[in-house]
Parts: C-alpha cells; structure tokens; sequence
C-alpha cells in the first residue's frame, strides 16, 4: 500500500490518472492500488485478461498474437494501450506471463514475464524479463514488483532525479525494479 500511495501522490501533483491491463498477475496490480489513499481521484480501472480469447475481445489483433505470442514485448504494449483506449486514464501499465508451474500452451518457459507502460501521446515502452523461481505464487509476486511503480512513473516523467539513464534491457537482475525505470528513461530520451 506505501507504492501505491506514493505512486498516487507522485500523480497527483502532475495531475495523471491510471489503468492496469493484467494477465499472470490475475488483477493484483489493481488490487493493491485501489486499497492505497488516492485511488478514489487517480486510479480509473484494472483489466484482467487471463486468456488468449480475452486479450482478442479486449481488442489486441489475433494476428499479433499468433505472431508474437501471447506473452511477448508485443502484446505487453498492446494490452497496456488497450486499457487506455478503453477508459479515460492517462498512463496504463500492463503486464503478462507465465506463471507456472509448466511452461505455457506456446512453450513459453516459467518466469517469463513482460511488462508495458504507456501514456497519452507517448512511446509505449516494454521489458521482458525472466524469473528463476519454478513457484506458482512467486512469478506473479515478481512481476508486480517489477511493474508497480516504475513503469508508471517513468510513463508520468515522474523518476526521481539522480537515477542512472542508461541500462541493457538484458542486464540479468530481475529483482531491481528500478532496471525499468532506466530502460525506461534512456528510451525517452531517443
């Protein structure tokens, strides 16, 4: 709850709202924001789009998917722009994996997760990011750290000053959240 209101607070003062597309994280990401102190004014809506079928009508071209696959750097944007094209937010954050405990349908590998930020009039940017743990619960838990406030902040222009702008996007340390505010700002700065 301390991001979320932090992440509101940080909003709030550049006046942005936000939106939530989830996949592995079955509405988590929404959850835990909508418990912090200005969800009421800030946070608009949280899609859950658990299968193939659902990202489809939710407006991500089949086409893309069976290109790409349903847990890809291409579908991350697309759902994450989906949930802005389908209500009034500002920013939107996605994210989409595979849980586990076996690979998915398309082969997929445990762990593999990826990530989306987007706003208005804005690159839409991704991460794809692989996990180690085997465990059900864990990849998730990872995947919400990852996504919860980076992503949205970088999306808001709102990193902290003093932060390092340059990262690899394979750069091995999943569990630095902070890996996708620099991707992020060294991809706004092209």
């Amino acid at each position: 709850m301390r991001r979320g209101a932090r992440l509101f607070k940080l909003l709030g003062k550049e006046k942005l709202t936000l939106a939530t597309a989830e996949s592995c994280t079955g509405g988590v990401i929404a959850s835990i924001l909508s418990d912090a102190p200005g969800a009421g004014d800030l946070f608009h809506c949280g899609f859950v789009l658990y299968t193939k079928r659902h990202k489809i009508a939710f407006g991500i071209q089949k086409k893309l998917i069976e290109a790409s696959g349903i847990v890809s750097e291409a579908v991350a944007p697309a759902m994450a722009e989906g949930a802005l094209k389908h209500s009034p937010a500002d920013i939107a954050v996605s994210v989409t994996g595979v849980a586990g405990p076996e690979p998915d349908d398309e082969g997929n590998p445990v762990g593999l997760v990826c990530i989306a930020a987007a706003r208005r009039g804005h690159e839409t940017l991704a991460l794809t990011r692989r996990f180690k743990s085997m465990d059900r619960g864990e990849n998730p838990l990872q995947g919400r750290r990852a996504s919860f406030e980076p992503g949205v902040q970088n999306r808001a222009g709102l990193t902290p000053a003093g932060e390092s702008h340059a990262c690899s996007a394979n750069e091995p340390s999943v569990n630095d959240s902070r890996n996708i505010v620099r991707v992020a700002r060294a991809a706004g700065r092209r």
